[in-house]
């Protein structure tokens, strides 16, 4: 509301109290309220925080004076009230440290059936500390169009927003050790600073003052800029043989440190995903970086052949490694002997490429025409009954096949 409003809605407050007044009935009239009939000398601003003095010249002799200063800010609004005792001259000041609000504020000066009401406008004090300040937001990709932005809002000790266009500096610590001030000035309640992200990983840390480097400050408030998309990933040729394909033992398969576009490291935790076709088919493991290097343990195919590995994260696909997984064993020693009574085949003894016996409960795979048998081998043999009238067995241990034929003019 403004000023003029309040005082014709003063004016009609009057005008209806003295209607009412005069319609009372049994007694004289009330005199009515003469309006502006004080001489007052109020300030036509005056800073929070500073006193508002308001002289009243020629006071009358024995008369106290009732003196109020209302900020007007519905619904919250504040009055303060004084009086002035009778004297020579008159003078009082209002205590604006904290109250009230800035904005316009009504003065009004009453003396028995006088009222003076005068305008005056109270306006925001200095910054005081603390400066409230926000940043968001606080993490950013390397290398991005994103941006953070510092918000700082000074206020006077009222709390009153400090005056459009007072300077706030910003300094800037960067992650490679540099620094820069940025002066912006408040526009409205607050002021602002847009900052990007580097190219370099790491916290950039921002401070401000107001009103020059003496002034009020801010703890230092930060944002993060992480690694962004990924330059490539590659995974490590295996210092060591990987395993042969008897699809029981297992091998760690490591990538290469990961790194961004601009050589900033992966943070820890980042998902990798390993994607593997191999002879068995495809299969998906997943690992997490351990400083900057994920590490995945695969498990040998059951079947010789070449497997195709591909690391990716997000979706980002990285270098593609080639491994071939050797056959397990060496040989599959193995024949048909009939006997009177039956048809047997006897498999054994198989070795691996070590020499050793194949693991207890290895899997010989067997067709004999229409006949197909798996048996476990143990101590890397195995004997199987046929049907008597196998003439051809087809054998495979770990990709490895053998075909063995009766002996001819056997029964």
């Amino acid at each position: 509301m403004t000023g003029r409003r309040r005082l014709l809605a003063m004016v009609s407050v009057v005008a209806a109290a003295v209607l009412a007044s005069a319609c009372s009935g049994g007694g004289e009239s009330s005199a009515p309220i003469a309006l502006g009939g004080i001489d007052v000398d109020v300030p036509a601003e005056v800073v929070a925080g500073d006193p508002l003095v308001v002289r009243i010249a020629d006071p009358l002799p024995a008369t106290t004076y009732d003196i109020a200063l209302d900020d007007g800010h519905a619904p919250d609004r504040i009055v303060l009230t004084t009086a002035g005792e009778p004297g020579p001259t008159l003078s009082v000041a209002f205590d604006t440290d904290g109250h009230p609000r800035i904005g316009r504020a009504l003065v009004r000066v009453r003396a028995g059936r006088a009222l003076t009401v005068e305008q005056t406008t109270i306006l925001p004090g200095s910054a005081v500390d603390p400066v409230d300040v926000f940043v968001g937001p606080r993490t950013l990709p390397a290398g991005s169009d994103q941006e953070a932005m510092l918000v700082a809002v000074p206020t006077d000790a009222a709390g009153n927003p400090v005056s459009a266009g007072t300077d706030v500096s910003v300094i800037s610590t960067n992650p490679d050790g540099s620094t820069g001030v940025a002066t912006v000035s408040t526009n409205g309640l607050l002021a602002a600073q847009t900052y990007g992200p580097r190219t370099v990983a790491g916290t950039t840390s921002l401070g401000l003052t107001v009103d020059g480097p003496s002034g009020p400050s801010a703890p230092e408030r930060s944002y993060l800029t992480v690694a962004g998309p990924i330059r490539d990933i590659t995974i490590e040729t295996p210092s060591d043989p990987l395993p042969l394909a008897d699809g029981r033992t297992l091998a760690t398969v490591r990538t290469e440190p990961i790194a961004d576009l601009f050589g900033n490291p992966l943070p820890d935790g980042t998902l990798v995903v390993l994607e593997v076709d191999g002879p068995d088919g495809h299969r998906i493991l997943t690992s997490l970086t351990i400083d900057t290097v994920a590490e995945f343990v695969i498990e040998a195919p059951s079947t010789p052949g070449t497997a195709t590995m591909t690391a990716r994260v997000g979706t980002t696909a990285g270098t593609s490694l080639v491994v071939q997984f050797e056959p397990a064993v060496d040989q599959i020693p193995a024949q048909i002997v009939r006997t009177d009574d039956a048809t047997m085949l006897q498999i054994g003894r198989v070795r691996s490429a070590n020499g050793a016996y194949v693991p207890d409960g290895t899997i010989a795979h067997i067709v004999a025409g229409a006949t197909v048998i798996d048996a476990p081998l143990e101590l890397g043999a195995a004997s199987v009954e046929l049907p008597d009238d196998t003439r051809e067995a087809v054998i495979d241990v770990l990709g490895q096949t053998v075909r063995v034929a009766a002996e001819a003019g056997e029964r």
